[in-house]
């Protein structure tokens, strides 16, 4: 597995246990149908992040400074 496949299952993961996870059971869904909308979630994000405002983010925050 491949460190961008990685990264892309942790943001799923997280997309999904933290947001996704919590709507989906109290609405009855099931496993497949709350995997189902954590991925299509997480795509949504995906097209909507400024990707150069976000790495000088996290930059900072990864800094020693």
């Amino acid at each position: 597995m491949s460190e961008e496949e990685k990264y892309k299952i942790a943001l799923f993961m997280v997309i999904r246990n933290s947001k996704v996870m919590p709507k989906g059971i109290e609405l009855g869904k099931t496993e497949k149908e709350i995997n189902k909308m954590s991925y299509q979630t997480m795509q949504e994000l995906l097209k909507m992040i400024d990707f150069e405002r976000a790495e000088k983010m996290y930059k900072e925050g990864a800094s020693d400074e």
